[in-house]
């Protein structure tokens, strides 16, 4: 991960390369979270939960990306 950012609910997750960052959001597909990236690369991922997101659905996605990355850690070691 090189660097997280945002403002108020939109967030974006930059990795280091495009694979890294498109693997992060496959993940996160699979986990039912909707990500998308950037126009521009897949290596930034956006988060734009929706205004009424609730406490749980917070915890939910936390809990995702908490899993998503520890995917990508294992898949990073095994390379």
């Amino acid at each position: 991960m090189n660097e997280v950012r945002g403002k108020g609910m939109l967030m974006a997750i930059e990795f280091v390369d495009n694979e890294i960052g498109y693997d992060f959001a496959s993940e996160m597909f699979r986990q039912r979270v909707l990500v998308a990236g950037t126009l521009n690369n897949a290596k930034t991922i956006r988060i734009e939960p929706p205004l009424t997101l609730t406490l749980e659905q917070c915890e939910q996605v936390l809990k995702a990306a908490r899993k998503a990355l520890a995917a990508l850690r294992v898949s990073v070691e095994e390379a």
